[in-house]
């Protein structure tokens, strides 16, 4: 097997877990609090993670940790709104409105030093922003409270990828930077968990969502983006991560029987537009120009 596809068939492994994080956060989110089920999820995926990174500590810069720890933070916002949302919104409807975050990526760029939105990318945004107002019933004011965590979690979510991608111009080590954006999410986590019993997630359902979302949703999905994405090329990458609200829809009719309403359908259909449309136009380029 070609070494690009074999990154392609690891990256679509990664995001389908991340698919399937969004039912079994559902499910776990009936028997633990939101916060502890985050601080949990990080720290066990920092503690599976410490061994590989453990004689790479040496190399260890002032960058790294400040900028690890502004990941931290944007992490802990957008898992939080994320997880809190997930309790009382469908595992599809979720993911669809996490995935709007690349929407907010060009426009966001050139607060941090990077490229201005194209023409495309503000073409983009507008269908994604369709997408969100069909999901989201705005018309018909049927936003709920859900939704609202969210739309918010996704918004951290395009900060946070943002900042890491100026960050990876700095800095060259991917696996120590991985580390330590997962642990310093930790701290920001846990200020909120006072008042709240860690015993909850000893519950089947809990466990089994923290292990999974930590272990391998995060631990080493996050490994094999670092290891192969580099393999592979932008446009397909991108591709390949737009088909996370898909298995999460598929997983969460699987999984808890969830059914699709239609402005799930239609607007989720609008949004996988606007994500798959800048790496198709650049995917036609490069044929083109390899044909001449």
């Amino acid at each position: 097997m070609k070494l690009s596809s074999k990154a392609n068939l690891y990256l679509t492994l990664a995001t389908l877990m991340w698919g399937i994080t969004f039912p079994l956060t559902r499910n776990a989110l009936t028997e633990v609090d939101p916060f502890v089920f985050v601080s949990l999820r990080f720290a066990l995926a920092s503690l599976v993670l410490l061994p590989s990174v453990w004689f790479l500590f040496h190399k260890t810069t002032r960058a790294m940790l400040f900028g690890s720890l502004m990941i931290g933070i944007l992490n802990a916002a957008a898992y939080l709104c994320q997880t809190i949302g997930l309790e009382t919104v469908h595992s599809a409807r979720a993911a669809f409105i996490t995935g709007a975050s690349v929407i907010f990526v060009p426009f966001l760029a050139p607060l941090f030093k990077l490229e201005k939105p194209s023409r495309l990318d503000k073409l983009c945004a507008l269908i994604g922003f369709a997408g969100l107002y069909v999901i989201m019933d705005i018309q018909h004011f049927h936003i709920a409270h859900g939704d609202l965590w969210v739309f918010l979690g996704a918004i951290s979510f395009s900060l946070q990828i943002t900042y890491l991608q100026r960050l990876n111009q700095i800095i060259a080590d991917y696996q120590l930077l991985t580390f330590y954006q997962l642990f310093f999410t930790l701290p920001f986590v846990l200020l909120f968990t006072r008042g709240h019993s860690f015993s909850e997630a000893m519950q089947p359902r809990a466990l089994e969502g923290i292990i999974f979302c930590a272990v391998f949703a995060t631990s080493l999905a996050y490994y094999l983006q670092n290891k192969y994405q580099k393999f592979t090329n932008a446009p397909k990458a991108a591709l390949i991560f737009a088909l996370e609200p898909v298995f999460a829809s598929v997983f969460g009719m699987l999984i808890n029987r969830e059914l699709l309403a239609r402005t799930t359908v239609y607007g989720g259909l609008l949004l996988l537009l606007s994500l798959v449309l800048p790496s198709l136009v650049n995917m036609s380029k490069e044929s083109s120009s390899s044909i001449k």
